[in-house]
């Protein structure tokens, strides 16, 4: 009788103690209610890259970490009730992380995800979707300033890559006429250094450099202000001449480099 009474006596101490919360993660461990990630990792080329390490994190919290296999593929067990990140960081490819939302169940439940990794090569060409500079200018374009901060986000993850850039003027340099073109390059090489200073980037891991000689082809219509005329020089014009779009070259292209 003494016994039973002491151990009632517990589990009432025990119901009172235990906040609610605490209660249901007991219950879920007793139930073993966990979420199965079962994920698939496919490359940009087609491929599945195995033995890529991957890390879980809730919040700044690294709960785990591991490997896809030699299909590419990958499991993990979680706790529900949570949102994670899945970071996928390795050098050989652009960092990628996603979000993951983990209701609360009441039952096991496996969770498909598929991730897409771009592979990323030393010697490689960085896609810039805006001008860095437009015509006659040498300050940087603010699209073309968060353009760049995107691929400088990628160093910051990657302590292996390095950046060259090559900036170029409006027009070939071909003679000493075209001494203001010069100018231009050294200008816009001076004001991406300025910038990339601005954003902490050692001058180590980003070299940039002016070239003259020639130019990308043109690349973007930016509208009627940067148009042509189709009309001969020195023909004198009966009537407005037809305009057709001006295509505008990209004049800084930047190249990954990767260290061994």
């Amino acid at each position: 009788m003494h016994r039973r009474i002491v151990c009632l006596a517990a589990a009432f101490a025990l119901s009172i103690a235990v906040s609610p919360l605490h209660a249901q993660q007991i219950a879920r461990q007793l139930a073993n209610v966990v979420a199965l990630v079962k994920g698939e990792v496919t490359t940009t080329d087609g491929s599945h890259p195995g033995g890529l390490p991957l890390a879980f994190f809730k919040g700044t919290e690294r709960v785990t970490s591991s490997k896809t296999k030699s299909d590419g593929k990958f499991t993990m067990v979680l706790n529900p009730g949570a949102t994670y990140r899945i970071v996928f960081n390795d050098p050989q490819y652009m960092y990628h992380e996603d979000t993951l939302v983990i209701p609360p169940l009441t039952a096991y439940q496996e969770i498909p995800v598929a991730v897409t990794l771009t592979p990323l090569h030393d010697g490689q060409r960085f896609e810039i979707g805006t001008p860095v500079f437009l015509p006659k200018t040498t300050t940087i374009d603010p699209r073309g300033a968060i353009a760049i901060d995107k691929i400088l986000s990628e160093m910051r993850h990657n302590a292996k890559l390095s950046l060259s850039i090559t900036v170029y003027p409006d027009k070939p340099v071909t003679s000493k006429k075209d001494a203001m073109q010069e100018k231009i390059a050294t200008a816009r090489a001076a004001s991406l250094r300025s910038w990339l200073l601005s954003k902490n980037i050692p001058s180590n891991r980003c070299e940039v450099t002016s070239v003259t000689t020639t130019i990308p082809a043109g690349r973007f219509d930016l509208g009627p202000a940067y148009a042509t005329s189709d009309e001969p020089a020195g023909k004198k014009k009966k009537k407005a001449a037809p305009q057709k779009p001006a295509l505008v070259p990209q004049y800084v292209e930047i190249t990954a480099h990767l260290a061994q």
